[in-house]
């Protein structure tokens, strides 16, 4: 089995929903420290919903782990003008030394919106 086929939480009714509703309270922020935040508590629920599932033998290990979980996040999110907040944030970041994960993952979550934002389509086998 490989990293991505683990990050398929097969029997899980409503895999990653308290990451997705996590992402989605920062449309209800002015704050960008918050919104930040928000951001690692959404990451944070992402790394619990594996390690709980895999029951702590599998856990996220690298960002490349994290973006393909961040995009099926942001594109289930009820988030309007995801855009926006992303370029808040970066602002705020670009102000304060530190913040090494969180700048992580904002771009992964600057790829995610730019991937559902994206006239993707796919090919399948």
């Amino acid at each position: 089995m490989g990293v991505k086929d683990k990050l398929i939480l097969g029997d899980v009714k409503k895999p990653y929903i308290s990451a997705i509703r996590e992402i989605e309270k920062i449309s209800k922020l002015d704050n960008p420290v918050d919104m930040v935040q928000c951001l690692s508590l959404s990451f944070a629920r992402l790394k619990s919903e594996v390690v709980d599932f895999h029951k702590g033998k599998f856990e996220l290990e690298s960002m490349d782990d994290v973006l393909p979980l961040t995009i099926y996040c942001v594109a289930f999110a009820n988030l309007l003008h995801a855009a926006s907040f992303h370029n808040i944030m970066q602002d705020f970041l670009r102000q304060v030394n530190g913040f090494d994960l969180e700048r992580k993952l904002l771009c992964n979550f600057d790829c995610a919106i730019k991937f559902v934002c994206s006239d993707a389509t796919f090919n399948t086998p």
